[in-house]
């Protein structure tokens, strides 16, 4: 099985893209979400990026439609952190915000893998140009898209962190997640 799924797995590496359709493939020749998870975070190299993409709004959608915080999600969110694109700093948020427990245990700081003040000016530029919360655009009614609301609502929250001191140790606090994730899957 596990040559099996190498050989998908470097199929759909070999791809442009990856969809829903590549991800369920995986998932059924891994026969589990565990040994998937267990090789991405084994072998980090770029060409996963579509893929934790794709699992990633998978896990979102699942954590959607239901209370609670499974551990993929957190793994999830950690392999794609770890790639450092800023703009995916949008998908992690919509991750954090799936339902109360993914928002409270989604850890902040994989929301600002690329960087802080990168962060921040990627999601003020992409922000509606009024300079007000999400929340009073929202009960005013203001046409925004929801990408420029989630861009407005993930920058509120970064900016509350970084008043709040919660990212001084960045650099730590990633690599105990990282420790989290292989603990959670067994690889030492």
């Amino acid at each position: 099985m596990a040559d099996s799924l190498l050989e998908i797995l470097n199929e759909v590496r070999s791809q442009e893209q990856c969809d829903e359709h590549d991800v369920r493939k995986l998932i059924t020749v891994a026969g589990s979400m565990r040994e998937l998870y267990r090789l991405l975070l084994h072998e980090p190299r770029p060409e996963n990026r579509p893929i934790v993409i794709q699992l990633l709004k998978y896990e979102t959608k699942e954590h959607e439609q239901h209370d609670g915080l499974s551990q993929h999600l957190i793994i999830c969110s950690y392999l794609l952190a770890r790639h450092g694109y800023v703009e995916d700093c949008l998908l992690i948020w919509e991750a954090k915000i799936a339902n109360f427990s993914t928002f409270l245990g989604v850890n902040d700081v994989l929301l600002v893998s690329a960087g802080i003040d990168e962060t921040i000016c990627f999601l003020r530029n992409n922000s509606p140009k009024q300079r007000s919360s999400y929340r009073s655009l929202l009960f005013l009614n203001t046409p925004v898209s929801k990408s420029a609301l989630s861009s407005a609502a993930a920058l509120e929250h970064i900016e509350k962190a970084l008043n709040g001191g919660r990212f001084v140790d960045r650099e730590r606090e990633f690599e105990e997640i990282k420790r989290f994730c292989q603990r959670s899957l067994a690889i030492e």
